[in-house]
């Protein structure tokens, strides 16, 4: 099948042929002919030529993206507007993982140092105070000062913290015992504000919570609470709103719900891959700002073009999750107060 592809739409198989591919890209805005690649914005995350395709003797040759790097399949669907299902099934071999990622030995340092997040540790007070959540999950850890590890790769905390959040970011195909990704946030003596680190060579401003060097970050969230992968799912950016936006279902609703609420990387992990394991509803929670509200308008077109149900929550401009969840709940209280 030199120079097309085949996928599959509604029980249907479909053959894209290079030249339609081509026709395709090139009425789409900001493709264009490099060399002898097409390259433009990728259908799913956005950017500039992060997307490439070019002709060839297998699937695999034909389109990726550089960036997300989500499977073939869902580029394909999303380019060409298909109808399609299981993108796992129908993802060339070639482009899948040919084998699980290791762990790198000065993140499983980390790791390893951290503990599970007490109430009563600077950590803890901290979580409480920012999101009010009950209970921490298994991928945060608190690391003391005095247990943080002094090797390569791994930033010195910053003067005046008791020591650091520990947030673990995972994907479904990841093997259960590997650390691939972490992203540390150092808390002040009495838990109640971050201290930021300082920034490294190439960087050109402190950090509040940056990731530990070495960390493969693309299509990997953090799981703050885990559901069954045919119900729901929440992507909200960042792990301190995911934490609040779990404790704000449970104000809405008076009850907690079985979905799973995941947090990205920030908005580049607002992507098809990040939710493509869960096949129920998908909700958007966005902060109110212009950057967050526009991956979240990208993702959301994505997703449905690819049939799934999305819904969009936008937090108060000037506001994130974990400031409308503080205030419904002092608002809660107050409330109670007078009864």
């Amino acid at each position: 099948m030199a120079g097309g592809v085949e996928t599959h739409s509604a029980g249907r198989s479909r053959r894209v042929e290079w030249s339609e591919l081509e026709r395709i890209l090139l009425e789409r805005p900001g493709w264009r002919r490099i060399g002898s690649e097409l390259k433009g914005p990728c259908p799913l995350c956005g950017g500039r030529d992060r997307c490439w395709a070019r002709p060839g003797d297998t699937a695999s040759a034909l389109l990726s993206c550089r960036v997300c790097e989500a499977p073939f399949g869902e580029l394909l669907a999303a380019v060409t507007d298909s109808d399609t299902h299981d993108f796992r099934r129908e993802t060339p071999r070639s482009l899948r993982t040919s084998r699980p990622p290791q762990s790198l030995g000065h993140l499983v340092e980390l790791w390893a140092a951290g503990e599970p997040v007490e109430r009563g540790t600077p950590g803890g007070r901290y979580l409480a105070k920012r999101t009010g959540c009950a209970a921490v999950p298994p991928s945060i850890r608190w690391c003391a000062a005095a247990n943080w590890p002094r090797r390569r790769g791994i930033r010195p905390l910053p003067e005046g913290a008791a020591g650091g959040l520990l947030y673990r970011f995972t994907s479904p195909s990841d093997p259960p015992a590997a650390i691939v990704a972490l992203q540390i946030e150092a808390v002040n003596r009495n838990g109640s504000d971050p201290v930021w680190f300082e920034p490294a060579p190439n960087e050109d401003e402190p950090r509040k919570r940056p990731n530990v060097g070495g960390s493969l970050m693309t299509g990997r969230t953090l799981l703050v609470r885990h559901g069954n992968p045919d119900g729901g799912v929440h992507l909200v950016e960042g792990p301190i709103d995911a934490l609040a936006v779990v404790e704000l279902i449970g104000l809405e609703t008076l009850r907690r719900t079985g979905d799973t609420v995941i947090g990205a990387p920030g908005t580049s992990g607002f992507s098809v891959q990040t939710v493509a394991s869960h096949t129920g509803p998908v909700t958007l929670w966005t902060d109110g700002d212009a950057g967050g509200y526009l991956a979240t308008l990208r993702l959301a077109r994505a997703l449905r073009r690819l049939g799934r149900s999305v819904q969009l929550r936008s937090a108060p401009v000037g506001l994130d999750w974990a400031d409308v969840t503080r205030e419904m709940t002092e608002e809660r209280e107050a409330i109670r107060a007078t009864e």
